[in-house]
């Protein structure tokens, strides 16, 4: 099984089957189902919904850069 690249001593996940069952319908929310470009756009969409930035980041000593 594939994991992505992990921080630090970060534990490995199965996280594969999460998003198939996740994404499995995609293809109907596509004007071109064949389309590889519209389908990283749309996932890269909801994704982002996730995320956000916090000015608290700022605060940190760790922060890229910053060693």
């Amino acid at each position: 099984m594939f994991f992505p690249i992990r921080g630090s001593n970060e534990p490995l996940e199965s996280w594969r089957e999460y998003f198939w069952n996740k994404y499995v319908d995609l293809e109907s929310k596509m004007k071109n189902p064949s389309d590889p470009v519209e389908a990283a756009s749309l996932i890269n969409s909801d994704i982002m919904k996730y995320f956000g930035f916090d000015p608290r980041f700022l605060l940190s000593p760790h922060r890229p850069g910053s060693f």
